[in-house]
């Protein structure tokens, strides 16, 4: 089992692609490694944390507690986690900036095979008026 903390989350209703001072939060989860024989399938479990209220939510309605995500050959080795997609409906008009952290933990078959990796998109006036941050999930360690 692996554990990583995404440090932060920035989100905004709306896509960089249709909307002006926007953010986008978008995690790419894949499994690179070979086909797991008889140990079942890589799971990823995502767990989303509202700054404010330090618990999994946003808005005050519950959000990814986890969400499960299965990472086998069928139907997808690889996942495009967007935290807008994640978020509950009443999510939808938000104006404000929605800060948070994320922790996704791996386990099944293979979980060192599973690679990590999220952007923070920022889009100004329109989809060609952004900034883009990249990073790696920081992996947690166990204490001895």
């Amino acid at each position: 089992m692996r554990t990583a903390v995404i440090p932060h989350t920035l989100e905004v209703s709306g896509r960089i692609t249709n909307a002006q001072n926007t953010f986008d939060t978008t995690w790419f989860v894949t499994y690179a490694g070979g086909v797991a024989s008889g140990g079942g399938e890589p799971v990823a479990d995502l767990y989303l944390f509202d700054q404010a209220l330090g618990r999994p939510s946003s808005q005050g309605s519950d959000a990814c507690g986890p969400c499960k995500f299965s990472l086998a050959s069928k139907p997808a080795r690889k996942r495009l986690l967007r935290v807008e997609d994640l978020l509950p409906s009443s999510f939808t008009g938000v104006r404000g900036p929605v800060l948070g952290y994320g922790i996704i933990v791996v386990a099944g078959a293979d979980p060192n095979a599973v690679n990590l990796q999220g952007f923070v998109t920022n889009a100004r006036t329109s989809a060609f008026d952004l900034s883009v941050f990249g990073f790696e999930p920081v992996p947690l360690e166990a204490v001895p």
